[in-house]
């Protein structure tokens, strides 16, 4: 445990003399303890580290404590055995939301998370009795969900940071704090489109975030990043068709996006090339392009006058019709 944080009910810290000075410690309080022999090991010590009869010197400091019994009740243990009132679950739940900040604060998020949803399990579900225990009950939840969001953000969980976002946009759908980490989750999974309307919406309600800016200014050079990327390969793959790393990883680029206005003016300055060869001339798609680009294809080559057809092993050929 040396200069490690260490978690531990108070009824199972070994060493009945550290556990008696904890008690009497507050939050952030740093302390020397020494403690005799009959309040540490005894007359046997704990080989082969400490003898016996020691009296033992601790360094501690509290970092933190919250109350056992608060935590199982949480859980749905209560003292008497019965349904916990409303009133005593949101109070519990707003000491796990303040705990969840407390190491929020200290970007400990993990444990943070651990917190808010734990509160969340319990509050989601519970039954009000009248529209005010309901509005104190949405409140929190928004509080909780927005922060359990952020917390998710920090750990990389994408999914998860959108899932909770958009729960407490359900509750407030102009909640700046949700739209933004909603958008932000959503670029880590790649939906650069939808993450992007997102963040807009809570630029246009927050004009002067620059946090917000930040991540539109970030996502717009991703955006064109793959753009320039996607056009460059696409002009490779017209220039040699069995680059299959290549049209793999145009491919890749392609799925979320559909065709891109580069790609749309590619695919048309090369139709409009075959147009002009002689009859049978053609121009297959097949590797690394998705059903988009057929589809784009297809739509294309019938406002030229050209031929499409589909190819046995996937992708389409275009080709100039024999003159009638």
């Amino acid at each position: 445990m040396r200069n490690r944080p260490h978690r531990s009910l108070l009824c199972d810290v070994m060493v009945l003399g550290l556990a008696k000075a904890l008690m009497t410690m507050r939050k952030g309080e740093r302390a020397r303890v020494l403690v005799q022999p009959e309040y540490a090991f005894g007359k046997m010590g704990c080989a082969p580290r400490i003898p016996g009869n020691a009296t033992i010197l601790y360094e501690v400091e509290l970092l933190h404590f919250v109350d056992a019994e608060d935590a199982l009740e949480l859980e749905g243990i209560c003292v008497d055995g019965g349904p916990m009132p409303f009133p005593k679950l949101l109070e519990l739940c707003a000491a796990k939301h303040k705990t969840g900040n407390s190491f929020c604060e200290r970007k400990e998020f993990q444990n943070a998370l651990k917190c808010y949803s734990s509160a969340l399990h319990r509050l989601e579900n519970a039954r009000t009795k009248d529209a005010g225990e309901e509005t104190k009950q949405q409140q929190l939840l928004l509080k909780l969900f927005c922060n359990a969001s952020l917390c998710c953000v920090h750990t990389g969980r994408g999914s998860m940071a959108v899932a909770y976002a958009k729960k407490a946009l359900l509750i407030d759908p102009n909640n700046v704090k949700a739209l933004y980490r909603c958008g932000v989750g959503l670029k880590m999974q790649g939906c650069f489109d939808e993450a992007e309307g997102r963040l807009r919406r809570a630029h246009r309600l927050d004009p002067n975030s620059q946090a917000i800016i930040r991540e539109l200014n970030e996502l717009n050079s991703i955006k064109r990043q793959l753009r320039e990327t996607e056009t460059n390969m696409c002009r490779r793959m017209f220039n040699y068709a069995n680059n299959d790393k290549a049209a793999e990883a145009m491919k890749a680029l392609s799925l979320n996006s559909g065709v891109s206005e580069e790609m749309q003016a590619i695919i048309k300055e090369s139709l409009r090339k075959l147009k002009g060869g002689t009859a049978g001339s053609s121009l297959p798609f097949t590797t690394g392009f998705t059903d988009s680009h057929y589809d784009y294809v297809r739509s294309v080559c019938q406002n030229l006058g050209l031929g499409c057809e589909d190819l046995p092993k996937g992708g389409v050929r275009a080709f100039v019709r024999d003159a009638e």
